[in-house]
């Protein structure tokens, strides 16, 4: 008996992205975490956007570090890889940021923040 070919639906990237971008504004269910205006998504209707930031990290990762070298031992990706996120938290620009890198912004907003509540 042969199997019949499966019918596969394809989505546009963008098709994809505006109904991932309307869940996300649907949803109210957020927790302020107080730290430079991160919110936790606990419902999972704003899911698809986040994933979109960490997808971006690992895409970096793999074509700025991994991709690049061959590493005999897991330890000496381990020790590589830890480099390149120092890098790239403390040293590597991001448009995002201003080309800064996120650490500088992060422990800016984390400055403010406390000179901010110590005059209060």
């Amino acid at each position: 008996m042969r199997a019949r070919p499966r019918r596969i639906e394809t989505v546009s990237a963008i098709d994809a992205t505006a109904s991932c971008r309307e869940a996300a504004e649907r949803s109210d269910s957020h927790i302020n975490t107080g730290r430079v205006g991160t919110r936790i998504s606990m419902d999972g209707k704003g899911r698809c956007l986040d994933n979109i930031f960490i997808e971006r990290l690992w895409r970096s990762l793999k074509h700025e570090c991994v991709y690049p070298h061959a590493w005999e031992t897991g330890s000496q990706a381990k020790a590589g890889v830890g480099h390149w996120i120092t890098f790239y938290n403390h040293q590597r620009p991001h448009a995002a940021h201003g080309r800064q890198p996120p650490a500088v912004v992060y422990f800016n907003a984390t400055e403010t923040d406390q000179q901010v509540r110590a005059v209060a």
